[in-house]
């Protein structure tokens, strides 16, 4: 575990609470500046408490890059979907006339958003 990975648990582990962290060792590089538990201080964290919340992070981490990229999917689905709309729409002379007018807003907000050629 890095540095700031360490600092990141233990104050997540352990709200408030006062050390001092030099290096990447919990065992030999944490100062533990609380009071006694007996007086109201925070206990002192182990490196499996520390290990625990690192990997429920990294594991937060990866299904939030997960639901992202799931939603990326969804919105260029979406947004192929509506582009077929949008023609299929416009070719369609039986077509509704507010889906049409809806159609030529969205043809016209894409054609704002091509770039000059």
């Amino acid at each position: 575990m890095t540095h700031e990975e360490l600092v990141m648990a233990i104050i997540r582990i352990r709200p408030g609470a006062k050390f001092c962290l030099s290096g990447d060792s919990i065992e030999q590089g944490l100062e533990w500046l609380e009071k006694p538990e007996s007086e109201g201080g925070q206990k002192r964290p182990t490196l499996a408490e520390c290990q625990a919340v690192l990997a429920e992070t990294q594991a937060d981490v990866e299904a939030s890059q997960k639901r992202a990229a799931a939603r990326e999917i969804i919105q260029e689905k979406r947004d192929l979907a509506v582009r077929k709309l949008v023609g299929y729409i416009a070719k369609d002379a039986n077509a509704p006339a507010d889906l049409k007018a809806v159609a030529a807003d969205i043809a016209a907000a894409e054609a704002d958003l091509e770039p000059e050629k």
